[in-house]
């Protein structure tokens, strides 16, 4: 029997990664960096601010199903207001796909489902995948990169929009009154 699988995954213990400082590398760089060795453990480097950066913070995850059938995850971040949220799709160092999120999303490649950059994938049974996230903000960065199970991702949609529409209501009728 398949073991339960958590609703929320909180990704980032799991993950390597890497500051670009110039900004600059694109994924086959960082894939390259990683094959070096010169990505970090997040469980030691454990800084989630960047603060205001023109920084790219690269995130490299391995991503299980331990189930015996295909599981649906949709991997990403609740912060809306970063300028690149990418995700890339990596097998023996070779880019297999890549999605684009956050505000500098141009539409050339699979895109975020709504406005925060979530992206659903299929993971076969009994397997492991990699992907790498290229994250960037205008703002203050902080990092956020959760696993979020289907029902568990409507239902955040659900909570955030809500949200996001009570806040701006009240704004336009404090604005009209």
């Amino acid at each position: 029997s398949d073991a339960m699988v958590p609703a929320v995954i909180n990704l980032l213990p799991e993950s390597q990664i890497f500051e670009d400082v110039t900004g600059k590398m694109e994924i086959g760089d960082v894939v390259q960096i990683f094959q070096q060795g010169g990505m970090t453990d997040f469980s030691k480097e454990r800084r989630l601010s960047y603060g205001y950066t023109n920084s790219a913070i690269w995130l490299r995850v391995a991503v299980e199903n331990r189930q015996s059938s295909y599981q649906t995850r949709y991997l990403g971040s609740m912060r809306p207001e970063l300028y690149t949220f990418n995700m890339y799709q990596v097998e023996s160092g070779q880019v297999t796909k890549v999605w684009q999120g956050g505000l500098k999303a141009t539409g050339q490649s699979d895109q975020a489902l709504g406005r925060l950059p979530y992206f659903s994938v299929s993971l076969p049974p009994n397997s492991s995948q990699v992907f790498y996230f290229e994250i960037r903000s205008k703002l203050s960065l902080t990092l956020v990169l959760n696993s979020l199970s289907p029902v568990e991702y409507v239902s955040f949609y659900q909570v955030a929009d809500v949200t996001h529409f009570f806040y701006f209501g009240t704004v336009m009728s404090l604005v009209m009154y």
